[in-house]
């Protein structure tokens, strides 16, 4: 197997099966081949300071401008999360899904939901939580909108980390952050 090629600054989103990533640089998300040739797909709106705040690695990751998060649906499709809010990639096709929620930053993981659920994906809120407000698990349903799922009582549980989907049980194990 040959190694795919690389360019500098170029942060992988996700890796198709057929060998071709899906990559986000400076604002542009673009797609490259096994042979290295990449494929401009489109460019995210930016404002005068997410483009300064992208501007060098050490900024990027200070102030979290790169794609946080990223996953496979079972349609195919891919999912991410970038500056809090969550995209769809699907055929050349790019869709925002929802905006960012007041409080809580972007998630720590997204996951694949079981094909029952009438989801395709979902997310856990995230953020410190010191007061112990509710914590929602969130889901982006096939037609493109985000709804919660399930809500914790406030003062249940601090923030959600990830979400495993469990096949054989056709459940989910929600880890969470807690202090104790």
């Amino acid at each position: 197997m040959r190694p795919v090629k690389w360019y500098k600054g170029v942060a992988p989103v996700a890796v198709f099966k057929d060998r071709q990533v899906l990559g986000y640089k400076n604002g542009r998300l673009c797609k490259m081949d096994a042979e290295g040739k990449i494929t401009n797909i489109c460019s995210l709106p930016r404002s005068f300071f997410e483009r300064i705040t992208e501007s060098s690695r050490l900024l990027r990751r200070m102030f979290r401008r790169d794609v946080r998060c990223a996953c496979f649906s079972a349609s195919g499709d891919v999912f991410f999360f970038k500056d809090k809010t969550l995209y769809r990639y699907a055929d050349t096709r790019l869709q925002k899904i929802c905006p960012p929620e007041q409080g809580m930053s972007a998630p720590l993981n997204i996951a694949p939901a079981l094909e029952a659920s009438g989801y395709e994906v979902l997310w856990g809120d995230y953020s410190s939580n010191d007061d112990r407000r509710e914590v929602r698990i969130w889901g982006a349903g096939p037609d493109g909108t985000a709804a919660v799922v399930y809500r914790f009582p406030a003062g249940c549980l601090r923030h959600v980390h990830n979400i495993i989907p469990d096949r054989k049980g056709n459940g989910y194990y929600i880890l969470t952050g807690d202090n104790d």
